[in-house]
């Protein structure tokens, strides 16, 4: 079985702040290692629950893909690392049995969610997708959905496990590393724990291939951007741009790829 994990960093184990996130912060270096051991840890899960080849893409930052410690990751697993990249979600394919979801968080918005944003902290401030509210979790799982592909496995926050549960469906696994108390505070347990606890619900996950259904947000898919300034919304100069009022614009496309492609 075919197994696709995507990655960010704002939902692993024992990040909280800002500076964790931003490469050249001293504490970004501790950060990129505990994301390097939950990748680890699904890794070896998705391998006792069947899964014979692993794809790893590292998804975090502006530009993305220059997270990992490459020699402490397992060697089961292919990487996918740099940018730009020429579809997002690079790899990502109907050949794929399931997708899980290392380190994700909340969407915009979201009530007592660590970090929570959707795409840019500073100039998105709402996301809907063919009207429903979404952050970069679900949009993920919409994308994978398209293709044929469940997401199975979801980590991070008690706020976008529960997004995840709510859009998925109860079945999806989810790994909770932390619970947050606001943006920059929340109660967990140790990195080790949290690993243990990535693992078992990555096992877990791989019986879930079947069980749960791929995400179907219907087509052609219509993203509507709300930015928190005026000037977010003047300064998108993408083909087909629809002004909706003064922060915000939509555009569309066939699929969920291709109306983000539009966004660019």
């Amino acid at each position: 079985m075919k197994t696709y994990i995507l990655t960010d960093l704002e939902g692993v184990c024992g990040v909280v702040h800002d500076a964790q996130t931003v490469p050249g912060s001293p504490l970004y270096e501790n950060a990129r290692r505990w994301l390097t051991h939950e990748v680890n840890a699904a890794i070896e899960g998705a391998l006792e629950g069947g899964a014979t080849e692993i794809i790893v893409r590292d998804g975090h930052g502006a530009n993305g893909g220059y997270n990992f410690v490459l020699d402490e990751l397992h060697d089961a697993a292919e990487y996918v690392m740099g940018a730009p990249q020429d579809i997002y979600l690079e790899e990502l394919d109907g050949s794929f049995d399931g997708v899980f979801q290392i380190g994700a968080h909340a969407m915009a918005g979201a009530a007592r969610a660590v970090l929570e944003h959707t795409q840019s902290s500073q100039a998105w401030e709402e996301m809907r997708v063919n009207g429903q509210p979404m952050g970069e979790m679900g949009f993920c799982a919409a994308i994978a959905g398209e293709l044929g592909v469940p997401c199975v496995l979801v980590t991070g926050d008690q706020a976008v496990c529960q997004e995840a549960r709510a859009l998925i469906g109860p079945e999806v696994e989810v790994a909770m590393t932390k619970v947050g108390f606001g943006r920059h505070c929340a109660r967990m347990r140790t990195p080790k724990v949290t690993c243990d606890l990535i693992r078992y619900r990555a096992r877990a996950a791989m019986g879930k291939i079947g069980v749960v259904k791929p995400v179907d947000i219907g087509k052609p898919v219509e993203i509507t951007l709300r930015f928190k300034h005026m000037e977010g919304a003047d300064g998108l100069k993408c083909a087909g741009k629809r002004r909706i009022d003064a922060k915000t614009i939509a555009v569309r496309g066939q699929t969920a790829r291709e109306a983000f492609q539009n966004l660019s």
